[in-house]
């Protein structure tokens, strides 16, 4: 499996090479995935990979804090699933918009229990809004249960990991670091970040699911054991490797964008695209039209 996983990658980096700085987003399906979906897919499998790096002697295992997230739709209602039911949430529209955008547009809910968020979305649901100058429906939200996250004084910051020509890009507060492709032990990766195992584990994470891009907002705290606070996260993924690593993604929802719903025709393409091993991909720019235009590529 790691011979299958280098030579995948490798792969598309050739190509990503052959075909100029955007090369490595034309050669792969990528497809960003929705807020719960990025922050299930976190919780479930970056504690493996933070748990396998090596570590100095006398060093515990960082811990790792995501929020449980529940997800609101249509034919999905609210299911207060949480471990924890007592613990307040934050509730918002989960269609990839920017979370300073959805808080200036008032679609942030937060420090509710159960029946806020019920009553939240009862107000919000099919609700025209304007986020951003875009005017939409809300038809997807996300519930974060964040009321229970451990105390974190430290200065949030963001990590961006973005897969590049040369290897991935690790973009955090010291700047951006570009980790070659040939680099694979954890370890090493680690000693390359700057003994950071957030970012190696991150690294290791992304390689392995075929994430993108990988960006969250973290907070850090110190002490007799390190905890660092996941708030927040958004991935993208490469969809032609969905027959690599699909089950560790588990059913991840693909927003299109907010203001335009996905039409039944776009809609059946995208389950073509899933499901085969073209890449096949179909935008309906105007439904009463009767000329087509196509933009096709090939290599």
């Amino acid at each position: 499996q790691g011979l299958v996983f280098v030579v995948f990658q490798l792969r598309l980096r050739l190509l990503a090479s052959a075909c100029g700085e955007e090369g490595a987003a034309a050669t792969m399906a990528v497809r960003e995935v929705s807020g719960h979906d990025s922050l299930r897919i976190l919780r479930s499998q970056l504690p493996t990979f933070i748990e396998g790096l090596p570590r100095p002697d006398g060093h515990a295992v960082p811990q790792i804090w995501v929020p449980e997230t529940v997800p609101v739709g249509p034919g999905a209602p609210l299911s207060w699933t949480f471990a924890d039911a007592a613990a307040t949430c934050t509730v918002r529209p989960d269609h990839l918009q920017p979370l300073d955008a959805l808080k200036e547009a008032g679609l942030i809910g937060e420090k509710l229990d159960k029946a806020g968020v019920e009553a939240w979305l009862k107000e919000h649901d099919g609700k025209e809004a304007k986020v951003g100058g875009i005017t939409g429906l809300p038809t997807h939200f996300v519930v974060v249960q964040d009321g229970n996250k451990p105390e974190a004084p430290g200065k949030p910051r963001t990590i961006t990991i973005r897969c590049a020509r040369d290897g991935d890009e690790v973009i955090n507060d010291d700047g951006t670091k570009t980790v070659a492709l040939g680099m694979t032990d954890g370890g090493e990766i680690r000693q390359f970040l700057g003994g950071k195992p957030l970012e190696a584990a991150l690294i290791m994470l992304c390689r392995a699911l075929h994430i993108t891009e990988l960006t969250c907002e973290v907070t850090t705290a110190t002490g007799a054991q390190t905890t660092h606070v996941i708030t927040d996260a958004l991935l993208q993924v490469d969809e032609a490797a969905s027959y690599l690593c699909g089950d560790k993604w588990g059913a991840c929802r693909f927003p299109v964008p907010f203001g335009r719903p996905e039409l039944p025709e776009e809609a059946a393409i995208h389950e073509l695209d899933g499901r085969t091993g073209a890449s096949l991909k179909f935008t309906l720019l105007n439904r009463s039209g009767r000329v087509w235009t196509l933009i096709a590529g090939g290599g």
